[in-house]
């Protein structure tokens, strides 16, 4: 079957999210329209962008494609997962608690000196999970307090229960990625040749609380995600539903706390727990640490725990996917 690219990137599209059982609208779609890199399409549609219009016209009129999708309810699936539109709409309930329990402890850890950003992350955003899952959320802080603000975070979610630890799992906070104000950009840590699960989280952050403009210039900072998504649009942290509320008296408090702590003493405060976290860390995650494989990542600008990072295993999924349907058509 020889697909147009842009019946190729609707195809690419809908392959990613299957993976996650997650079917998409028409708008979704295009949001999350999935560009392949390769030569021939460098020289031709290096600044593509795709027209709603135009997706909604294949879609509907394609002939390839209607070998390999399906529509229903206004959904959008491969061909035979009609089920995945109850399955979403059932998780959409069912998600609820979750974000409930994560706007709660975000409405708390927004004092905590130095915190720039809270967002959920990962596939809670599409709501996916399973019942044994827990809550991933992104945190970005202010250069050079990345220790003590990860300690006093930890601290908070801990005292209220809440910390994803060990075997304590279902529906707790896992508090495994920060990164700091003056490091956004997540492209050195991309996989190769191509990382379209980091690209599709970068997409998927979703900010429950935010400093001023720090979302924007996340986003500024990985433009080149858009190299893959050219339509893709961010969250709007002030019309987000899911966003905490504001305290003026506590925001004045941790104005006054983060005056301090850019003081002398809150140099010596960040040494005193890069010490002893560093030191617990480097034994906790030696493999992996001394590996490089970019799933543990301990520095002074990132703090990334994924002991296992599936990036490469979705990739390959992906391509094996598209590979099944490309031949599965052709048949």
């Amino acid at each position: 079957m020889n697909l147009t690219f842009q019946e190729n990137s609707i195809l690419s599209t809908l392959v990613f999210f299957d993976i996650f059982n997650y079917p998409l609208t028409l708008f979704e779609v295009w949001k999350w329209m999935y560009k392949m890199q390769n030569e021939k399409c460098k020289s031709q549609n290096d600044n593509l962008k795709f027209k709603i219009s135009e997706i909604q016209e294949i879609l509907e009129n394609s002939e390839n494609l209607k070998k390999v999708i399906e529509s229903k309810n206004g959904f959008y699936f491969l061909r035979g997962r009609e089920n995945l539109v109850s399955r979403r709409r059932n998780l959409y309930r069912d998600a609820e608690e979750r974000w409930k329990k994560l706007r709660q402890v975000a409405d708390i850890l927004q004092y905590v000196p130095n915190v720039k950003m809270i967002a959920a992350c990962n596939t809670l955003p599409i709501n996916d999970f399973k019942p044994q899952s827990d809550i991933d959320v992104f945190i970005i802080v202010k250069k050079n307090r990345i220790w003590q603000t990860r300690f006093f975070i930890t601290a908070l979610v801990s005292l209220l229960g809440e910390w994803r630890h060990k075997k304590n799992i279902a529906k707790k906070i896992c508090l495994s990625f920060y990164i700091t104000d003056d490091a956004l950009s997540l492209e050195p840590i991309a996989k190769k040749p191509y990382d379209i699960y980091l690209t599709y989280w970068i997409a998927l952050v979703a900010p429950l609380y935010v400093e001023k403009d720090i979302y924007q210039k996340f986003l500024e900072s990985n433009s080149w995600v858009r190299n893959y998504l050219p339509n893709f649009i961010g969250f709007e942290p002030v019309e987000f539903e899911r966003k905490v509320g504001k305290s003026k008296f506590f925001a004045l408090v941790k104005k006054i706390k983060e005056k301090v702590s850019d003081s002398k003493i809150g140099d010596r405060v960040e040494r005193f727990f890069r010490n002893v976290q560093k030191s617990k860390m480097e034994r906790n995650y030696q493999s992996a640490y001394y590996k490089k494989d970019l799933s543990v990542i301990i520095s002074d600008q990132m703090l990334k725990f994924h002991e296992i990072d599936r990036r490469d295993e979705f990739r390959k999924k992906f391509e094996l996917k598209m590979a099944e349907i490309l031949r599965f058509s052709s048949s």
